[in-house]
């Protein structure tokens, strides 16, 4: 164990002992999940050179690159994240259409403050799909949105989240659903939030959402 530390923690400090990556690091840090090119942009070296860079900082386990198409994008590790089960009383098939159904989505996802009625969705569940779903309170409106990276259907669900409000704070939910008996075992990871005030917004919705759901389906 204390070996791998050590080789652990080699490979962190040579990849932040370089001023390139260290700069990469940095504009990560201001806008986190654009693409290898737009990462590249300020830098005075080729494309493979940036990816050569990049590869260190992930080795190293400072950043995570995700493929959409053909855009890669890369993230900061570290940041806070989520991840809730559930035991569902029905089968996987109901909980997937739960989540990707635009008329199901609206019965338990949001805020239980929002306005009756004002609920809306749109959901293309497909590899590089939209999906929004939006509602309003008495104060405010609310709107999330992203694109599916992976659908399994019945199985799983990886997708991007942002608010409308602040979308440059882009993070990754994944869904998975397991046969448990009768019924499903639903896990739910929420990774790359924004900071520990986003992480805590995001766990009282998620509970309330997830409580909503469970009265839904039984």
């Amino acid at each position: 164990m204390v070996k791998y530390q050590d080789h652990a923690l080699d490979r962190t400090f040579a990849a932040l002992a370089d001023p390139t990556r260290r700069a990469l690091l940095a504009r990560l840090g201001k806008q986190d999940g654009i693409s290898v090119s737009e990462l590249a942009q300020p830098f005075a070296m080729s494309l493979p050179a940036i990816m050569k860079h990049l590869d260190v900082l992930s080795d190293a386990g400072l950043i995570v690159r995700a493929k959409t198409g053909r855009i890669v994008a890369c993230r900061l590790t570290g940041r806070p994240s989520l991840t809730f089960k559930r035991r569902l009383n029905a089968p996987p098939a109901k909980v997937y259409a739960a989540w990707t159904d635009p008329q199901k989505i609206i019965r338990w996802f949001g805020r239980s403050d929002a306005k009756p009625g004002s609920f809306q969705a749109e959901i293309e569940a497909r590899v590089g799909g939209h999906y929004r779903v939006s509602f309003s309170t008495d104060d405010e409106y609310y709107e999330v949105g992203g694109i599916y990276r992976e659908v399994v259907p019945n199985e799983k669900l990886v997708f991007s989240w942002a608010w409308h409000s602040t979308p440059e704070r882009e993070s990754l939910v994944t869904v998975t659903l397991k046969p448990d008996g009768d019924g499903t075992l639903l896990t739910l990871h929420h990774e790359q939030l924004f900071d520990q005030a986003a992480r805590d917004g995001h766990e009282r919705g998620w509970l309330g959402s997830l409580d909503k759901l469970e009265e839904l389906i039984a």
